[in-house]
């Protein structure tokens, strides 16, 4: 095996493993997290959501999104340079990680930000607050959905 090659199968199995640590996290949210905050109080929803924001730009979480992103990269570049391993299965699972964190970065950030200021003791800011959150789990499905999608790839 060539150094390129070496070279690609690590980032190919670095960026599988964090992607499905991400994709674990968003799933957890599509199936769990966001049904609990629904089915509570508008105003503990907001101030819960505001507060796993925060905690979601703490180092564990963002070593591991970076990660999946950075790898991912990687192994898409490693796999079509000039003697790469020319793996489609990787081409895949990078291209469709890489989607994923696309979505995270231009939709759901966003709105986590747009979440941030909002009051939960304000009646409009609720409003808002539910309009986001709506938003918000249609992209999450979406990048849950691009994330396992891309562990399968990666693991053929």
């Amino acid at each position: 095996m060539t150094g390129l090659a070496r070279a690609a199968e690590v980032a190919t199995t670095v960026a599988a493993v964090s992607t499905g640590l991400v994709g674990g996290v968003y799933a957890a949210f599509s199936t769990m997290v966001m049904p609990a905050l629904r089915s509570g109080p508008p105003a503990e929803a907001l101030t819960v959501m505001q507060r796993i924001n925060v905690h979601a730009l703490q180092p564990g979480f963002m070593l591991i999104f970076w990660a999946s992103a950075a790898a991912s990269a990687a192994a898409l570049a490693l796999n079509w340079v000039p003697g790469g391993a020319r793996s489609g299965w990787a081409t895949a699972g990078a291209g469709l990680a890489l989607a994923g964190f696309a979505i995270t970065v231009v939709l759901n950030v966003p709105r986590n930000n747009a979440l941030a200021g909002l009051d939960p003791l304000s009646a409009a800011d609720l409003r808002t607050a539910g309009d986001l959150l709506g938003q918000w789990v249609v992209a999450n499905h979406a990048r849950t959905a691009a994330s396992a999608l891309a562990l399968v790839a990666f693991l053929r």
